[in-house]
């Protein structure tokens, strides 16, 4: 038992690319390596997603309102883009109150560029 252990761990090992001495020395700790890589490689990509979303979500009303500086369409421009924030979190947040803050969250960032941007016109 004690052997097979071993030889699945140095082939697991050998199969990162990347020794260490001190993962050679415990082959227990290039198996908990490996088991650990994708999930944090999965999660990386899910951070990367959730920032381009969360980019696009507050640059691309800035733009429409900063191109076209009327109270009426700083107003709809807001109110469409808060509904369909809230639409997607509610997709990916299970709780309602954390949707409700969210999106509050996210439309008062918004107000506030209103206010700003209307207030320069």
């Amino acid at each position: 038992m004690k052997t097979t252990l071993k030889r699945n761990s140095r082939s697991k090992l050998a199969s990162l690319g990347h020794r260490s001495r001190e993962m050679a020395r415990h082959p227990l700790l290039a198996l908990v390596h490996v088991a650990n890589a994708r999930p944090q490689s999965r999660s990386l990509h899910g951070r990367f997603g959730m920032a381009a979303v969360g980019g696009a979500f507050l640059i691309a009303p800035m733009w429409l309102m900063v191109l076209h500086r009327t109270l009426y369409t700083g107003l709809v421009s807001t109110t469409v883009f808060v509904i369909f924030f809230g639409i997607v979190m509610a997709f990916f947040i299970e709780k309602g109150l954390d949707v409700m803050t969210t999106t509050a969250a996210y439309a008062a960032v918004l107000v506030v560029f209103v206010g700003l941007n209307t207030s320069a016109a």
